[in-house]
């Protein structure tokens, strides 16, 4: 037995549980201004995060075309939700973590309107030296041919807010994510 410096105890000759009990990724297909779903092999929602991967589309015409929210709706369903008027295929990934690495895990959902350029979620305080930021990306509720509009940036800014911030638009984003406290 030797110390392995975090407070754990290792068994020369064995090797350390892994962190992540699962990686599923996958696409969805989503027609013009709406969100469609994929069914994933279950997970336990209370140490799952879902991660916006990025979009391709039909038509480069359309800028919100960059972007799509993906939600873990439930312990088997992924949601995607896309705002142009085009079709588009999201790419995502759910990540679930093994229960002795969570301490916490809160999602949240902040909407930006119409000339507006900063808005805020509040969430259970948490440390910010061992909590993380996982985007479940962003999606426009209409077509912006605004390229400063593009893209939302969310921040950790304190122990109990999540900022999203963007450069200017005249449509109504929505970013969504998960703040994960580690232990």
């Amino acid at each position: 037995r030797f110390d392995s410096g975090h407070g754990r105890s290792l068994v020369v000759g064995t090797m350390p549980q892994s962190v992540i009990r699962s990686i599923q990724r996958g696409t969805i297909a989503v027609s013009a201004a709406s969100s469609n779903t994929a069914t994933i092999t279950a997970v336990d929602t209370a140490y799952a995060v879902a991660i916006a991967l990025g979009v391709s589309q039909t038509s480069d015409a359309f800028l919100p075309g960059c972007a799509a929210r993906i939600t873990l709706t439930n312990s088997t369903t992924v949601t995607a939700t896309w705002g142009a008027s085009t079709t588009a295929t999201a790419s995502y990934a759910v990540i679930e973590f093994q229960p002795w690495i969570v301490k916490s895990l809160q999602t949240f959902s902040i909407s930006l309107g119409s000339g507006v350029t900063s808005n805020t979620a509040t969430i259970t305080a948490v440390p910010t030296t061992k909590a993380e930021i996982f985007s479940g990306g962003f999606s426009y509720n209409t077509n912006d041919a605004t390229l400063s509009a593009f893209p939302v940036r969310v921040t950790l800014t304190n122990s109990t807010t999540v900022t999203a911030v963007r450069n200017t638009g005249t449509n109504t984003v929505v970013a969504v994510g998960t703040v994960l406290e580690f232990y």
